[in-house]
């Protein structure tokens, strides 16, 4: 079967009126990232999620994908001589096509609990590439439970590449500005220790609180120093922290400040 079968099963469960649902393969899967985003998603049949794991399994296969394991080091791609640094990452890419054992999610409780999801943000893509089990098993898991800032939530990845997910509420942006650098040090901490103690070996971080009112600059500072200080005082867990960034730009932060670690 192809994308088009699936993606019609899909669509008609949530269209009574088939003349609205387009012809073409890229008409269809526009429809359903709108529908699988704002639609409500109790009770949906088994045979519908199953249609939905097979499209976005066949979509995998079409996009490219990266083993986080044979990444190489920043001691390797910097040139550096960081402590820790055979052990830390630098990766530009789409957290969605890593394979790892875990990546991180910076969200909201609005969007685990599905009352509002940005398709401008990195969470939206992990809800979607996941599929619609994701939303469906963090609304069961919260059941309208309102978590902290720096809580987390572990879940499986469903249709990622990668094994698990940890979701973490970021900072709301009306905190200040000590708070905030307060809060993502926890988040960043918080994400960290629950993956040592589920002997995770690779995991891979993104750039936390991308929302706040803090400047780019104090964001990587503050997600290098907090990975440094943590692989330091817990030698022998994780082979690999791989932060992920999407653009040069970021890439060149988190190069500059890790080189200036080092220098320090």
């Amino acid at each position: 079967m192809n994308k088009k079968l699936f993606l019609d099963r899909i669509l008609k469960y949530f269209i009574e009126d088939d003349s609205l649902i387009p012809d073409s393969l890229e008409d269809k899967i526009k429809l359903w990232e709108n529908v699988v985003t704002t639609k409500e998603l109790k009770n949906i049949p088994e045979d519908i999620l199953i249609a939905e794991d097979k499209f976005l399994r066949l979509d995998l296969i079409n996009r490219k994908l990266t083993d986080g394991e044979k990444l190489q080091t920043v001691n390797q791609t910097l040139n550096t001589s960081i402590d820790n640094g055979n052990k830390i990452c630098l990766w530009k890419g789409d957290i969605t096509t890593i394979y790892s054992d875990l990546i991180v999610n910076p969200t909201t409780n609005k969007c685990l609990l599905r009352e509002s999801i940005d398709n401008k943000k990195m969470d939206y893509n992990i809800f979607l590439r996941s599929g619609m089990r994701l939303g469906i098993k963090c609304s069961s898991l919260l059941k309208d439970e309102i978590l902290d800032e720096a809580d987390i939530l572990i879940t499986r990845a469903y249709n990622l590449p990668c094994d698990y997910i940890i979701h973490v509420v970021v900072p709301n942006i009306e905190d200040s500005t000590l708070e905030i650098e307060k809060i993502l040090g926890m988040c960043y901490m918080n994400v960290l220790e629950c993956a040592k103690n589920n002997m995770v070996k690779t995991i891979v971080v993104p750039c936390i609180g991308l929302n706040s009112k803090l400047d780019v600059n104090k964001l990587v500072e503050i997600s290098v120093n907090t990975v440094i200080k943590f692989l330091k005082e817990n030698k022998g867990c994780m082979e690999k922290v791989i932060f992920q960034v999407d653009n040069d730009e970021f890439y060149q932060l988190y190069s500059k400040v890790l080189v200036g670690v080092q220098n320090a």
